[in-house]
């Protein structure tokens, strides 16, 4: 934990924990110093605290450092750089800017797995760029990719210019970044830093997350992360993208589809005056015994309100082409008009079958709908 604490773990005895926590806290000493190190240069700096072997006590959780202040207009480019490695390889969180991150999952081969990442920056780190007069900011990103054993399998460092309009204070869009890395199955940690130039002002975003292997499963039906979006862009006028992949990968990403890009909705918040546009792969359905070369799969989706009604549904549609670059993989897509629908909370389940392999798959997610 960044700020001390105690984890309370589930083992069905709330009581015996909360007379433990009691305990611990009956007696206890809370340490703080202040610096001498008046240095105004960013930097992480290390805490370390030891117990006396002679004391009867033992140490809770704390801070493992912190960084110092900073001039920021006084910090060079070297400087400048090593802030960020810096954030990157620390323990301690940021929360400067807000930024909120998506990971999905593809398969593109036996063995390997497109993994798109979609970083959020919201309206608030633009707005908080422009609070200078300036025309335009650059923010900056650093990213990797560990697994289990820490060894490190991408890394990102990338910088995006934005164009500030004068007249737009307070209503100030924000943009979406995003970047790609393949994988092999396994369990995986990401780091994501960001830093607006003007301000030197950073957020950070941690977090773990699975790529299946989907050739061991052999179960239910085999898809993708399912994609929900409400918009698509030029390929060329995309606002951030890390071109870390090679041609063969950016032919199978899922997210181009032609000469646009799909641009994921994080947020899951769509407006009444959008559509809902939805893409995933499904993967190993049996071959149609009238023709090897095409699949049978059939999806539907519906739309739940809080209540448990059926709101809203689409479908079914029926997917039979193999995808040309990613191997026995069934793209689907299809359109969910918002118009008619009620503002709320919605739950929304798609429904897949492969009609020949007898399979099928339900991925369910939440949505909100705004007026």
């Amino acid at each position: 934990m960044n700020t001390g604490g105690r984890a309370l773990t589930d083992s069905n005895d709330i009581t015996g924990q909360i007379v433990e926590a009691q305990q611990e806290v009956k007696s206890y000493y809370i340490l703080g110093y202040y610096t001498t190190n008046t240095a105004e240069d960013g930097k992480f700096r290390s805490i370390n605290v030891k117990l006396n072997p002679a004391l009867s006590a033992k140490l809770d959780n704390y801070r493992k450092g912190y960084y110092a202040s900073k001039v920021w207009t006084k910090m060079n480019a070297s400087d400048r750089e090593r802030q960020l490695t810096d954030a990157l390889t620390s323990g301690e969180a940021i929360t400067e800017l807000p930024l909120t991150l998506q990971v999905d999952y593809f398969r593109v081969s036996a063995t390997q797995y497109f993994v798109p990442v979609t970083i959020r920056v919201p309206g608030s780190a633009v707005e908080l760029a422009a609070k200078g007069g300036a025309s335009v900011t650059q923010f900056d990103f650093i990213g990797q990719i560990q697994d289990d054993q820490k060894t490190v399998w991408g890394n990102v460092n990338d910088h995006i210019q934005i164009k500030i309009d004068p007249n737009a204070k307070g209503t100030r869009k924000g943009f979406q970044y995003d970047a790609g890395f393949t994988l092999e199955p396994g369990r995986y940690r990401l780091k994501f830093v960001m830093r607006e130039n003007n301000t030197g002002k950073e957020g950070t975003y941690e977090t773990r997350f699975v790529v299946p292997d989907l050739s061991a499963d052999t179960t239910g039906l085999k898809t993708s992360s399912v994609i929900l979006s409400s918009q698509r862009e030029a390929i060329k006028a995309a606002v951030g993208t890390a071109q870390k992949v090679t041609t063969k990968e950016a032919l199978a990403n899922p997210l181009i589809d032609g000469e646009e890009k799909v641009i994921p909705n994080i947020t899951r918040v769509f407006r009444r005056s959008q559509n809902l546009f939805v893409n995933f792969d499904v993967y190993d359905a049996r071959p149609d015994p009238t023709d090897s070369k095409t699949r049978k799969v059939r999806a539907t989706m519906s739309l739940f309100n809080e209540k448990g009604a059926k709101a809203f549904e689409v479908g079914p549609i029926d997917a039979s082409q193999l995808s040309p670059t990613r191997p026995e993989a069934v793209p689907v897509k299809f359109m969910v008009p918002l118009k008619d629908m009620a503002p709320g909370k919605y739950t929304s389940q798609i429904s897949v079958i492969d009609e020949v392999g007898r399979k099928f798959a339900f991925p369910r997610t939440q949505i909100l709908v705004a007026p």
